[in-house]
């Protein structure tokens, strides 16, 4: 029994060695399929603010929606944000995003001059 695992194993060896497309063999690879430098950084702590007050303000808006207007209003400020940051975003502040719902429902409205064109006041 011992030999006949020996002779599979010096076959697979000699497989390695001498076939081109190595399906048998398991190398390591010497050079990493993907980069390793990361090229993004942490999103400022405003840009979570924003999202949080966007999904606030649009509770039926996805997060593809609140993407491009985050990334249209805020273009000249070069900040940009995904669909997955705002997805694992909002997840991650639920309860934020319903404290600043009920803020903004139980805000008080602006206080408006009276209309005085008519000589009523």
């Amino acid at each position: 029994m011992l030999l006949i695992a020996l002779v599979i194993c010096a076959f697979r060896l000699w497989l390695c060695a001498h076939m081109a497309h190595k399906t048998f063999c398991h190398k390591v690879r010497k050079t990493p399929a993907f980069s390793t430098k990361v090229r993004t950084y942490k999103k400022p702590d405003w840009a979570i603010v924003e999202i949080i007050r966007l999904k606030a303000l649009m509770p039926d808006s996805g997060c593809r929606a609140l993407a491009d207007i985050f990334n249209r209003r805020f273009a000249t400020q070069r900040v940009s944000v995904g669909k997955t940051w705002v997805a694992n975003t909002l997840q991650q502040h639920r309860h934020a995003v319903l404290l600043k719902r009920k803020e903004l429902k139980n805000k008080a409205p602006y206080q408006m001059t009276p209309f005085r064109t008519g000589g009523w006041i």
